[in-house]
């Protein structure tokens, strides 16, 4: 009689439903449904190579070493696939953490049960709904606990790379000055045999015997990677001592820009990090006068470090849109406004001093 009741679409929606639940209930159900290496795809975002090569971790943000491989499963059967991460940090201090797609899923979204992750699984691929599904984990770096030590494979400038330098006036002979390298690959400590190939544009800035990674195009969390000591100061190894006048700016890309200026200039390690006190001591003793140039998003803490430094920054402000820093007003605008800018600037205040 009951059958009588429901009209022949709800009875199929129903009927439907019920297989679908019934052959998403275990692993092996599910994998007859969703293919096992399409898993992998949707939750990696590209496709692994199962043939031993390594990638940058999941489960870790800003990490560039490659220490996370796919490959075919040897000892288990009832699964084609599975994964390790070599880097991986426990809880009791021991690294590599590896498992099967449904371990990944379980890290990757904070999942302590089998059947969750079924059920998100399922929600994901429209075979079934997961009220409690929950968002991706907030992803933490690795504790660190290696040696890093950065070396590069150097590759020679193309068009497109002097293109991008030209935008701040920096031109090849700038960059040789500078010790800047266009990166064809690196490692990122000495027991890393396999080396990352940055897939955008990667360049090194070296400072006597270490470099610091710089990827113009990367977000912000990892544009930068460096293993420079506290003493390292960039643009250091280039002053003449041969002006009276010398700038601290923020970054190594603005020394090279106040450079295709003329001006000596030098930047800390860090925008909130002041230069070392052996530094400014002798500075001070070789320049007559000392200014900084920041950004102008009032992050930075030159005030607090240099009191009795006057300080500039490019007119306007991120939150309208203007430029930050010399190199992207030179970029914005040109060498010639730029070359106004600061010689107005810097020099009509020493002037009148």
């Amino acid at each position: 009689m009951l059958l009588t009741c429901l009209d022949s679409d709800n009875l199929k929606l129903m009927f439907y439903e019920d297989v679908i639940l019934a052959m998403c209930s275990n692993k092996d159900s599910l994998l007859r449904m969703v293919d096992e290496y399409t898993l992998y795809v949707h939750y990696l975002g590209y496709e692994p190579d199962v043939r031993g090569r390594s990638y940058p971790s999941p489960l870790r943000d800003g990490d560039d070493t490659p220490s996370f491989g796919v490959f075919y499963s040897r000892h288990r059967k009832d699964v084609e696939f599975m994964w390790k991460d070599h880097a991986h940090i426990n809880s009791d201090g021991t690294s590599g953490v590896s498992g099967d797609i449904f371990d990944l899923v379980a890290m990757l979204f904070g999942y302590t049960d089998l059947q969750s992750v079924f059920n998100h699984i399922k929600d994901d691929f429209n075979l079934g709904t997961f009220p409690e599904k929950k968002e991706k984990v907030i992803k933490a770096v690795a504790a660190a606990r290696v040696d890093w030590q950065i070396a590069i494979k150097s590759r020679s400038f193309t068009v497109k790379d002097l293109s991008y330098w030209a935008q701040f006036n920096i031109n090849r002979e700038i960059l040789q000055r500078y010790n800047t390298y266009a990166v064809s690959c690196y490692w990122m400590t000495k027991t890393q045999s396999i080396p990352t190939y940055p897939s955008t544009p990667c360049y090194a800035y070296r400072i006597w015997d270490r470099y610091q990674l710089y990827r113009p195009f990367e977000d912000k969390k990892r544009k930068f990677r460096n293993n420079w000591l506290e003493l390292y100061v960039p643009g250091f190894e280039q002053l003449t001592y041969t002006s009276d006048l010398l700038v601290i700016t923020k970054a190594y890309k603005d020394v090279m820009t106040f450079a295709s200026f003329g001006y000596e200039a030098v930047a800390s390690r860090g925008e909130d990090v002041p230069l070392p006190e052996a530094f400014m001591k002798m500075a001070k003793e070789r320049y007559k006068y000392i200014v900084t140039w920041q950004d102008n998003d009032g992050k930075t803490g030159v005030e607090k470090y240099y009191p009795d430094l006057k300080h500039f920054t490019c007119p306007g402000s991120p939150e309208t849109g203007d430029p930050k820093d010399p190199s992207d007003y030179c970029k914005r605008f040109g060498p010639e406004k730029t070359a106004k800018l600061l010689n107005e600037t810097i020099w009509e205040y020493l002037n009148s001093h």
